[in-house]
């Protein structure tokens, strides 16, 4: 099973047998808790995420047209692809692993693309939501055609 969270949802660290957070920057650090900048946003497009949000131009439709495409993009690299491998693989081993980024709003958050990565290709993965964003594995996998 992998959960999907925000970070401060995590509950007991005890729960999970991996916590990783999908962040560029992570101040403070355990030995549970394993930062995966490869499964982040890149600082470019982090900054534009900002950018539009600071100037209140962070929407619904800038998420599907702006950053969804960029975030795929920046997925479909051998070692994104290797991360998101590792965790299908240990989510049918029966690990129970958790990631997590700072965002409140899933659905407008790069992890609810990693949910539907993980979700389309048949892991067992569980939102805060309860949502299939299993449509952004079709849109990753149209990027090789």
């Amino acid at each position: 099973m992998i959960k999907i969270t925000n970070i401060r949802n995590i509950g007991d660290y005890e729960d999970y047998d991996e916590i990783w957070a999908i962040v560029r920057s992570l101040k403070s650090k355990s030995d549970k808790l394993i930062q995966v900048p490869e499964l982040a946003p890149s600082s470019r497009l982090l900054g534009t995420y900002l950018g539009l949000k600071d100037n209140g131009e962070w929407t619904e439709q800038t998420f599907q047209s702006e950053y969804v495409p960029r975030f795929l993009k920046e997925m479909n690299n051998p070692i994104a692809r290797e991360k998101l491998a590792y965790l299908w693989q240990e989510d049918k081993s029966g690990k129970k692993i958790c990631l997590v980024c700072f965002c409140t709003k899933e659905s407008m958050c790069h992890r609810s693309i990693i949910a539907g990565l993980l979700q389309g290709s048949g892991a067992d993965v569980v939102c805060d939501t309860d949502t299939d964003y299993s449509h952004y594995w079709t849109k990753y996998q149209d990027l090789d055609k």
